[in-house]
Protein backbone atom coordinates (compact mmCIF):
# COMPACT_ATOMS: atom_id res chain seq x y z
CA UNK A 1 0.00 0.00 0.00
CA UNK A 2 1.55 3.48 -1.24
CA UNK A 3 2.00 5.50 2.09
CA UNK A 4 0.95 9.73 2.00
CA UNK A 5 3.52 11.73 1.26
CA UNK A 6 3.20 14.81 3.97
CA UNK A 7 4.85 17.65 1.85
CA UNK A 8 6.97 20.06 3.90
CA UNK A 9 5.27 23.33 3.25
CA UNK A 10 2.48 21.38 5.52
CA UNK A 11 4.82 21.16 8.18
CA UNK A 12 6.20 24.74 7.73
CA UNK A 13 2.61 25.89 7.99
CA UNK A 14 1.71 23.76 11.03
CA UNK A 15 5.13 25.01 12.31
CA UNK A 16 3.34 28.56 12.29
CA UNK A 17 0.30 27.36 13.83
CA UNK A 18 1.85 25.65 17.06
CA UNK A 19 4.35 28.81 17.60
CA UNK A 20 1.54 31.06 17.53
CA UNK A 21 -0.55 29.52 20.44
CA UNK A 22 2.01 30.20 22.31
CA UNK A 23 2.43 33.91 23.03
CA UNK A 24 5.77 35.89 23.29
CA UNK A 25 5.04 39.42 24.70
CA UNK A 26 7.16 42.25 25.02
CA UNK A 27 6.66 45.47 26.34
CA UNK A 28 8.04 48.86 25.71
CA UNK A 29 8.28 51.92 27.42
CA UNK A 30 10.19 53.70 25.32
CA UNK A 31 9.10 54.54 21.45
CA UNK A 32 12.40 54.72 20.41
CA UNK A 33 12.95 51.26 21.44
CA UNK A 34 9.45 49.85 20.45
CA UNK A 35 10.22 51.38 16.73
CA UNK A 36 13.22 49.47 16.09
CA UNK A 37 11.35 46.50 17.17
CA UNK A 38 8.47 47.16 15.19
CA UNK A 39 6.55 48.33 11.97
CA UNK A 40 3.49 50.48 12.73
CA UNK A 41 0.98 53.39 11.71
CA UNK A 42 -0.86 55.41 13.79
CA UNK A 43 -4.38 54.90 13.55
CA UNK A 44 -6.03 57.44 15.67
CA UNK A 45 -5.18 60.56 17.81
CA UNK A 46 -7.99 61.88 18.39
CA UNK A 47 -8.02 64.86 16.91
CA UNK A 48 -10.73 65.09 14.00
CA UNK A 49 -12.56 63.15 16.37
CA UNK A 50 -15.66 65.38 17.48
CA UNK A 51 -17.72 66.47 19.48
CA UNK A 52 -15.01 66.81 21.79
CA UNK A 53 -15.47 67.41 25.74
CA UNK A 54 -18.27 65.99 25.50
CA UNK A 55 -19.67 62.61 27.44
CA UNK A 56 -20.35 59.51 24.70
CA UNK A 57 -22.83 57.47 26.12
CA UNK A 58 -22.00 54.55 24.43
CA UNK A 59 -18.76 52.85 23.19
CA UNK A 60 -16.72 54.69 19.95
CA UNK A 61 -15.37 53.18 16.81
CA UNK A 62 -13.40 54.62 14.50
CA UNK A 63 -11.25 52.80 11.88
CA UNK A 64 -10.39 49.16 12.79
CA UNK A 65 -10.45 49.91 16.95
CA UNK A 66 -13.23 50.42 19.18
CA UNK A 67 -12.86 52.06 22.75
CA UNK A 68 -14.96 50.72 25.30
CA UNK A 69 -15.36 52.09 28.88
CA UNK A 70 -15.94 49.87 31.70
CA UNK A 71 -15.42 51.42 35.02
CA UNK A 72 -18.50 50.69 37.54
CA UNK A 73 -17.78 54.65 39.56
CA UNK A 74 -19.58 57.50 38.18
CA UNK A 75 -21.47 57.39 34.84
CA UNK A 76 -18.34 55.17 32.70
CA UNK A 77 -18.77 58.17 29.66
CA UNK A 78 -15.87 58.34 27.44
CA UNK A 79 -14.76 62.16 26.92
CA UNK A 80 -12.00 63.31 24.11
CA UNK A 81 -10.74 66.08 25.28
CA UNK A 82 -10.53 69.74 23.76
CA UNK A 83 -7.31 71.49 24.29
CA UNK A 84 -5.75 73.05 26.73
CA UNK A 85 -7.51 70.48 29.06
CA UNK A 86 -6.14 70.83 33.03
CA UNK A 87 -7.72 68.01 34.91
CA UNK A 88 -4.57 65.61 35.16
CA UNK A 89 -1.67 65.31 37.74
CA UNK A 90 0.40 68.56 37.95
CA UNK A 91 3.12 67.43 36.04
CA UNK A 92 0.90 66.99 32.58
CA UNK A 93 -1.14 70.19 33.21
CA UNK A 94 -2.00 71.23 30.61
CA UNK A 95 -2.64 68.72 28.54
CA UNK A 96 -2.41 70.08 25.21
CA UNK A 97 -2.88 67.14 22.83
CA UNK A 98 -6.46 65.55 22.20
CA UNK A 99 -6.48 62.26 24.42
CA UNK A 100 -9.37 59.95 25.16
CA UNK A 101 -10.65 59.87 29.30
CA UNK A 102 -13.78 59.15 31.09
CA UNK A 103 -16.19 61.18 33.48
CA UNK A 104 -15.15 58.52 35.92
CA UNK A 105 -12.38 56.23 36.65
CA UNK A 106 -10.21 54.97 33.81
CA UNK A 107 -11.11 51.55 32.31
CA UNK A 108 -11.11 51.65 28.91
CA UNK A 109 -10.92 48.44 26.26
CA UNK A 110 -10.10 48.92 23.06
CA UNK A 111 -10.24 46.25 20.31
CA UNK A 112 -9.22 45.71 17.12
CA UNK A 113 -11.27 44.20 14.05
CA UNK A 114 -7.71 42.61 12.96
CA UNK A 115 -5.47 40.68 15.36
CA UNK A 116 -1.82 42.75 15.46
CA UNK A 117 1.75 41.56 16.08
CA UNK A 118 2.66 45.64 17.92
CA UNK A 119 0.27 48.15 19.60
CA UNK A 120 2.13 51.09 20.57
CA UNK A 121 0.40 54.07 22.49
CA UNK A 122 0.77 57.44 24.93
CA UNK A 123 -0.60 56.43 28.67
CA UNK A 124 -1.06 59.60 30.94
CA UNK A 125 -0.96 58.76 34.59
CA UNK A 126 -2.49 60.94 37.25
CA UNK A 127 -0.29 59.17 40.04
CA UNK A 128 -3.02 58.57 42.47
CA UNK A 129 -2.47 54.60 42.67
CA UNK A 130 -1.38 51.50 40.29
CA UNK A 131 -2.31 50.93 36.79
CA UNK A 132 -2.26 48.12 34.18
CA UNK A 133 -2.24 47.51 30.52
CA UNK A 134 -3.93 43.90 30.14
CA UNK A 135 -3.50 42.61 26.33
CA UNK A 136 -5.56 40.00 24.75
CA UNK A 137 -6.28 37.48 22.06
CA UNK A 138 -9.91 37.23 21.94
CA UNK A 139 -11.15 36.30 25.62
CA UNK A 140 -7.40 34.79 26.31
CA UNK A 141 -5.28 37.32 28.67
CA UNK A 142 -1.75 37.13 27.18
CA UNK A 143 -0.12 39.29 29.54
CA UNK A 144 -0.37 42.23 32.06
CA UNK A 145 1.79 45.37 32.37
CA UNK A 146 2.00 47.36 35.79
CA UNK A 147 2.23 50.72 35.67
CA UNK A 148 4.63 52.56 37.42
CA UNK A 149 2.51 55.98 38.81
CA UNK A 150 4.83 58.23 40.42
CA UNK A 151 3.17 61.33 42.59
CA UNK A 152 2.07 63.98 40.14
CA UNK A 153 1.55 61.76 37.47
CA UNK A 154 3.29 60.85 34.06
CA UNK A 155 3.33 60.72 30.63
CA UNK A 156 4.47 57.46 29.59
CA UNK A 157 4.67 55.19 26.12
CA UNK A 158 3.68 51.87 26.28
CA UNK A 159 4.69 49.65 23.09
CA UNK A 160 3.30 45.78 22.76
CA UNK A 161 4.89 43.55 20.65
CA UNK A 162 3.41 39.77 20.53
CA UNK A 163 3.87 36.63 18.67
CA UNK A 164 0.25 35.46 19.27
CA UNK A 165 -2.07 38.33 17.31
CA UNK A 166 -2.84 41.13 20.05
CA UNK A 167 -7.16 41.71 19.34
CA UNK A 168 -6.93 44.12 22.70
CA UNK A 169 -6.01 45.92 25.41
CA UNK A 170 -7.37 47.35 28.40
CA UNK A 171 -6.67 49.98 30.21
CA UNK A 172 -6.91 50.31 34.07
CA UNK A 173 -5.99 53.03 35.92
CA UNK A 174 -6.89 54.16 39.56
CA UNK A 175 -9.19 57.36 41.18
CA UNK A 176 -9.48 58.55 37.05
CA UNK A 177 -12.61 61.05 38.92
CA UNK A 178 -10.48 62.82 40.80
CA UNK A 179 -7.83 63.00 38.66
CA UNK A 180 -7.54 62.20 34.91
CA UNK A 181 -5.91 59.68 32.86
CA UNK A 182 -5.55 58.98 29.45
CA UNK A 183 -4.63 57.10 26.31
CA UNK A 184 -3.41 58.73 22.49
CA UNK A 185 -1.63 58.27 19.69
CA UNK A 186 -2.71 55.12 19.09
CA UNK A 187 -0.74 52.78 16.39
CA UNK A 188 -0.74 49.14 14.96
CA UNK A 189 1.33 46.98 12.83
CA UNK A 190 0.32 46.68 9.34
CA UNK A 191 -1.82 44.21 8.07
CA UNK A 192 0.14 40.87 8.06
CA UNK A 193 2.41 39.43 5.51
CA UNK A 194 0.48 37.79 2.69
CA UNK A 195 3.13 35.14 2.62
CA UNK A 196 2.37 34.46 6.06
CA UNK A 197 -1.31 32.82 5.42
CA UNK A 198 0.06 31.96 2.41
CA UNK A 199 2.34 29.60 3.59
CA UNK A 200 -0.38 28.67 6.06
CA UNK A 201 -2.98 27.85 3.02
CA UNK A 202 -0.64 26.20 0.61
CA UNK A 203 0.01 23.78 3.28
CA UNK A 204 -3.59 22.98 4.08
CA UNK A 205 -4.26 22.52 0.59
CA UNK A 206 -1.88 20.26 -0.07
CA UNK A 207 -2.12 17.99 3.32
CA UNK A 208 -6.21 18.19 1.91
CA UNK A 209 -4.81 16.97 -1.29
CA UNK A 210 -3.05 14.33 -0.09
CA UNK A 211 -5.67 12.93 2.30
CA UNK A 212 -7.71 12.30 -0.64
CA UNK A 213 -5.35 11.17 -3.07
CA UNK A 214 -5.13 8.55 0.15
CA UNK A 215 -9.02 7.76 0.32
CA UNK A 216 -8.93 7.91 -3.95
CA UNK A 217 -5.65 5.09 -3.93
Amino acid sequence: MNKPIIPAAFFAAMSFVAESTLAAVTFYDSKAAFDAAASTTLIEDFTSFTPKDTNIFSSITRGIATYTPFAPIHAPNLVVTGVPYTNFGANLNPVTEHVLTTSGDEDILVTFTIGQSAVGFNGYLNGLGPGTVSVFNGSTLLDTLNLDNPVGGALIYVGITSSTPITAFRWTTTDGGILNTAIDNISVSAVPEPATYATLLTGLGLLGFTLWRRRMD
